[in-house]
């Protein structure tokens, strides 16, 4: 339940109210039983600015090298806040996928 609304089931609640009680749920699963890394596919979808910034800073006090996070996003306001960047792209001439990697740990203040 969202803080300061009243009870409604999942079916009632918005998109972004949605994403905060799967993620709520999945953290607390998390909490209890350990894994060793989370693989989020655009979990920020539906989310406004404030609760996408909520969510960067969740994964970024809690990711380690015994946890870590790979997002999927295409909100800045979330991978501006990561470790790195991954970006994938295909290369017409040899008609295959490539990758480019940026470290932004060198970019901390």
């Amino acid at each position: 339940m969202p803080p300061m609304k009243r009870f409604r089931d999942m079916e009632q609640l918005s998109g972004g109210e949605k994403t905060v009680a799967a993620l709520a749920l999945l953290f607390a699963i998390h909490s209890y039983q350990p894994a060793p890394f989370f693989v989020l596919d655009e979990v920020d979808a539906a989310l406004d600015n404030t609760n996408v910034a909520k969510v960067a800073n969740y994964i970024r006090a809690h990711a380690s090298d015994a946890f870590q996070f790979v997002v999927i996003s295409l909100k800045g306001s979330l991978y501006e806040k990561g470790n790195s960047l991954v970006g994938i792209y295909r290369d017409q001439e040899v008609n295959s996928s490539r990758t480019l990697t940026l470290d932004l740990t060198q970019y901390d203040d």
